[in-house]
């Protein structure tokens, strides 16, 4: 439990780090970046907590 409490806080850290250069930057094609590595990042998390506990499934 304690490994998807720091996750989800890593996840809440970058994704605040990631809007902020987002954000300065102004660019769509960058926007476009950031969306896709956080959509990344997430879909990484859940495969992790999927596969830490025990479903293997799908």
């Amino acid at each position: 439990m304690g490994n998807i409490i720091n996750s989800l806080i890593g996840i809440v850290l970058i994704a605040l780090f990631l809007a902020g250069y987002a954000v300065g930057v102004r660019s769509l094609p960058f926007a476009l970046i950031v969306v896709g590595v956080l959509a990344l990042v997430g879909f990484d998390f859940y495969q992790t907590v999927k596969k830490e506990n025990g479903r293997t499934d799908g």
